[in-house]
């Protein structure tokens, strides 16, 4: 039986703006040839941390940066939680930025099915798990296996609908739209793999929403909006081209009226007609 060897350091340090030195310098400790990965501990609504929603993904950013670049292992945030705040908003917002920036794995505190804790436990039928489970789903894939879902109820055919077309198989593109539904908001994170022989320089993501859905929130890209009609490019001077065989990820927020949120439709890359999942 094998087994993987990390450290269950917190990652406090002066140099992340996160708690203390504690004597236990993450990139010095990280490195030690015991360890098979590197691992860190976020609570930010702490008040000895005291972190805002983007001062949290920035300090997320900096350890996996410092774990591939520094130490040259994985990271995985081995526990994190936040109270008094929206959980389920910040943890979409959290995981969709910890999925762009190369993650590798997570795991939050804690899931409770006794011993109830009010501050940080979390409970069947919490809306946050629903977010968790898109997060997972999302490694899932990333790992290269099938992610797990329950199969909807068989129900009785209904009329025939009109096919939608279908893109032609040398579609230069392939979008992937994964979508958290909470009724009159949303988050969405998007995938655009360049699947043709040619880079995509200066990439126009385009597409319409299904409803009247409105982007309140971006990160990774830079939107125009005209009514169901978005248009969305690269940020300014970074991440600018698509390679042939790489992938592109953003993730935004929304507001929406609720049963109306859905996939995109005419989704286009540069104009080009991609393949939509």
């Amino acid at each position: 039986m094998s087994s993987t060897r990390t450290t269950p350091i917190e990652g406090h340090g002066t140099q992340y703006g996160f708690g203390g030195d504690e004597g236990n310098p993450f990139v010095h400790v990280q490195e030690s040839p015991y360890l098979d990965f590197t691992s860190a501990h976020s609570y930010p609504t702490e008040s000895w941390a005291d972190l805002s929603l983007d001062e949290t993904k920035k300090l997320i950013r900096a350890w996996i940066d410092d774990s591939h670049e520094k130490v040259g292992k994985a990271f995985f945030m081995g526990e994190f939680n936040v109270h008094n705040v929206d959980r389920a908003a910040w943890w979409s917002e959290i995981y969709a930025d910890f999925e762009a920036a190369g993650d590798d794995g997570s795991a939050f505190w804690w899931y409770q099915d006794r011993d109830i804790d009010g501050k940080f436990g979390v409970s069947e039928g919490a809306p946050e798990l629903t977010v968790f489970r898109d997060h997972s789903a999302a490694m899932a894939t990333k790992s290269g296996r099938t992610p797990t879902t329950t199969p909807s109820p068989t129900a009785e055919p209904a009329d025939e609908p009109t096919p939608t077309p279908t893109p032609p198989a040398e579609a230069p593109c392939q979008v992937i739209y994964r979508l958290s539904d909470w009724g009159s908001t949303f988050n969405a994170d998007v995938t655009i793999h360049n699947t043709g022989t040619t880079a995509a320089d200066d990439w126009q993501l385009s597409f319409d929403f299904p409803g009247d859905q409105t982007i309140t929130q971006i990160w990774n890209a830079t939107p125009v909006q005209d009514g169901r009609h978005v248009t969305v490019t690269h940020p300014s001077g970074y991440n600018t081209s698509i390679a042939p065989g790489s992938t592109m990820n953003f993730g935004f927020s929304g507001a929406s009226q609720t049963a109306t949120n859905g996939p995109p439709t005419a989704v286009a890359l540069n104009g080009r007609a991609c393949m939509a999942d």
